[in-house]
This record gives C-alpha cells, structure tokens and sequence, in this order.
C-alpha cells in the first residue's frame, strides 16, 4: 500500500532533503585545499610579511641615521636602508608553477629569492656587532669632562652626546637587527617550500587540479583587464565624440 501524502509526510521529506544538502555543503567546505596551491599560498603570505618588516627595518635605519652617528653604524644602518628600498618593490612577489607537469617556481623566483636572502644575510649581524656598548672596539667619549669618569658609547659618536641619546640608539639598533633576522627567516622558509615542492612526489591529479586552478585565475584576470580596457576605450571615444559635437554645434 503506498504512503498518503500528508501534509506531515511532505514536511518531513522537505527537512531530510535540507539536512541532505546541509550535509553536502559541509562536506565541500570542509575538502582539503590542494596541496600545491597551499604551498604557493603561505609562501605568498611569507613574502608580504617580509615585505612589512623590510618596511619597518627601512623606517628602523633611518631613525638610526637620523641620530648622526659616524663610522661602522652609519655605514650599517645605510646598508640596511637600501636593502629595505629594494624590498619595497617585492611584496611577496606572487608566482604560480612552471608548467603543469613541473610545481617548482619559475627560474626568475629563484633569482629573487636568492639575492634578497643574501642581501639579508649580514644586514641584521652589523646592526647587532656595531649597536653593542660594550664591545672594545666601541668608542669611549666622556660623559662628564670635569672629572675623569669614562663611559662606553656606540661606534663613532660625538664626545658630547648624551646618555639618553645612546639608549634610544642601541633599542633602534636592535629592533633593526631585530627586524633584519625575521627577514631572513621568511627568505629560509621561502627555501624550504622550494624544496618541498621539488622533492616531493606529485601524483598527476594533484598537479592538474593545481594547474587548472592557476589557469582559471588566468583566463579571469585577462578577461577583466579586457573588460577594463574596453571600458576605457569606449569612454574615450564617447568623449571625443562629445569634442567634436560641440565643436560642429559651434
């Protein structure tokens, strides 16, 4: 005997084919992202959190400098500086594999990759060797010159400088060097996602799911910049269009 369609039977049939959907909904969020895209996605996020502390090391020095020192510092702090203005044009910077049978990054990230790690390698140890006071080879100027009291100051600063002065130098110094060896951590994890990436096994499913994913993006940032330039196109033309009627309405 088949069941009545009741009112109750149709109710409960709706709330199964929404839990049914809830379920499946739940089951796609909760995928595993592919691990390839993964590794491309921390090391994008890497590179932008070494883009910020490049920042901060810029902004660092150049309070260092600010203070005037002279000799081993300054020459640090401008080093660290430059390395910093560098870093200013290298917010991650975002790539995708070779080709869709090879994950590793292309050629030019490796040159990147590999200039900025040794570009990074001494700047934060001379901030660390030269904001030291109390290292022999520092300069020592008196503090007070009535009397013979001597004290140790940073490499290179005037005799008059005050004590104050020289704290705020060294805590900048170090937040400098700081600051330089984040960096060069992120550049060390950037390695070691290259190396996974290279020695790891990849079956073909996975590189093809990573490729089309990286394709898509592709085809959908170059429709939008079409679409943006067609837009402009077509404004400047309306523009010109509008030029000439008035001109011919004259």
């Amino acid at each position: 005997m088949a069941a009545r369609s009741t009112p109750e039977n149709l109710e409960r049939a709706d709330t199964a084919r929404e839990e049914h959907r809830q379920s499946d909904t739940a089951t796609e969020a909760k995928e595993p992202k592919n691990p390839i895209e993964h590794i491309y996605d921390r090391m994008l996020t890497v590179g932008i959190g070494r883009w910020f502390v490049s920042m901060a090391v810029l902004g660092l020095a150049a309070g260092v400098i600010s203070k005037h020192p002279a000799g081993g510092l300054r020459a640090a702090a401008i080093y660290n500086v430059v390395i910093g203005c560098l870093h200013f044009f290298l917010p991650g910077p975002p790539t995708s594999p070779r080709a869709a049978t090879d994950p590793r990054p292309p050629t030019w990230y490796y040159v990147i990759l590999a200039l900025s790690t040794v570009a990074w390698l001494p700047a934060f140890p001379l901030m660390f060797a030269f904001s030291n006071p109390d290292d022999d080879a520092y300069v020592i100027f008196d503090v007070s010159p009535d009397d013979d009291e001597r004290r140790r100051g940073l490499f290179g600063l005037a005799l008059s400088t005050s004590q104050a002065t020289l704290a705020v130098l060294e805590d900048i110094s170090l937040a400098c060097g700081t600051m330089g060896v984040c960096c060069f951590v992120f550049c060390l994890y950037h390695w070691y996602s290259i190396r996974k990436l290279t020695t790891t096994t990849w079956n073909r499913e996975v590189l093809a799911e990573a490729w089309s994913k990286w394709e898509d993006e592709r085809v959908a940032a170059e429709a939008k910049q079409q679409q943006r330039d067609e837009k402009r196109k077509n404004e400047k033309v309306a523009k010109q269009a509008g030029k000439e009627a008035q001109a011919a309405s004259v």
